[in-house]
C-alpha cells in the first residue's frame, strides 16, 4: 500500500470521497438534497403523527378562521411547489407549527390566547408558511446526512427514518434561533402582503412579553422553543417600519 507522509493512499481516498459528500456539487446542486416530493412524503408522515398526538379541532368557529387566513397567506407566498395545508389542534398549549411541504399547524390554545385577532393569527401562520418557504426543515435535514452519509454507509431505508427522525425533532422542538427570526420576517411580510395588518405581531408579542414572567403552563413549550420575545419583538417593528416606509415611496 501506497503511503504518503504515512498516511496511506486509502485513507487519502476515503478523506476526500468525505469531503466531497460534504461539500460536493453536482450540477450545481449538493450532493445530498431532499426532492420536494420526499419533503411532502416527510410532511405526511410528521403531520399523522402531530395529528394523534393532538387530535383535531373541529370546531368550525376555530377552523373558517384559519382556512381563511391560511388561503390568503398561501396565495401570496411565493414557494408554489406545495399545497398549503391549515389544521387547528386540539391543544390548549399556546403554539403553531410548520412540518417539511406545506402542513401548518395553529393551536386552539393561541387562537384562544390572542382572542381571535386575525392580524395576529395572520402574522402567525406567515411565520409558519415563511418555515416552508425558506426550506428550514429540509435545509436541515441536507445538513445532517450529509455529515452522517460522509461517516458511515447507511441504507435507503435507514437514510429514510432519519430523515423522518430529524423533521419530526424539528416540528416538536423547534427550528432554531435563527430561523425563528427568518421565519418572524416572513410572517410580516406575507400578512402584510395579503392585506392585514401587520402590527398584529407587534400586539401578540407584546401580550407574551407582559404574561412571559408568570409563564402560565399553556405558555411553556412556546417559551421553550422560540428565541426570547423582547428581541422578537424588537425585530418585527423594525422589520414593519421598514415595510411602512417602502410603501411611502
Amino acid at each position: 500500500m501506497i503511503t504518503i507522509a504515512g498516511i496511506s493512499t486509502k485513507d487519502v481516498i476515503a478523506g476526500l470521497l468525505v469531503l466531497f459528500l460534504l461539500f460536493g456539487k453536482v450540477g450545481g446542486k449538493s450532493l445530498f438534497s431532499i426532492s420536494t416530493e420526499q419533503e411532502i412524503e416527510l410532511g405526511k408522515e410528521v403531520s399523522a403523527e402531530v395529528e394523534r398526538q393532538y387530535g383535531v379541532c373541529k370546531d368550525p368557529k376555530y377552523n373558517d378562521l384559519v382556512q381563511e387566513i391560511g388561503k390568503r397567506i398561501a396565495a401570496v407566498a411565493p414557494r408554489k411547489d406545495v399545497n398549503y395545508e391549515f389544521t387547528v389542534l386540539n391543544s390548549d398549549d399556546v403554539n403553531a407549527m410548520a412540518a417539511p411541504g406545506g402542513f401548518i399547524f395553529v393551536n386552539k390554545g393561541l387562537i384562544d390566547y390572542i382572542n381571535f385577532d386575525k392580524d395576529a393569527l395572520a402574522f402567525t401562520i406567515g411565520h409558519e408558511v415563511g418555515h416552508v418557504v425558506a426550506r428550514h426543515a429540509a435545509k436541515m435535514i441536507e445538513k445532517e446526512m450529509k455529515t452522517e452519509i460522509a461517516i458511515a454507509v447507511i441504507s435507503k431505508n435507514e437514510q429514510w427514518s432519519r430523515m423522518l427522525s430529524l423533521a419530526r425533532d424539528m416540528v416538536f422542538l423547534g427550528y432554531g434561533r435563527d430561523n425563528e427570526y427568518e421565519a418572524d420576517s416572513w410572517g410580516v411580510r406575507l400578512a402584510y402582503k395579503a392585506g392585514y395588518d401587520p402590527r398584529g405581531a407587534v400586539r401578540f408579542f407584546q401580550k407574551l412579553l407582559k404574561d412571559e414572567k408568570g409563564q402560565p403552563s399553556k405558555l411553556a413549550v412556546f417559551f421553550s422553543t422560540h428565541p426570547p420575545t423582547k428581541d422578537r419583538l424588537e425585530r418585527v417593528e423594525a422589520e414593519i417600519k421598514e415595510l411602512e416606509k417602502n410603501a411611502n415611496h
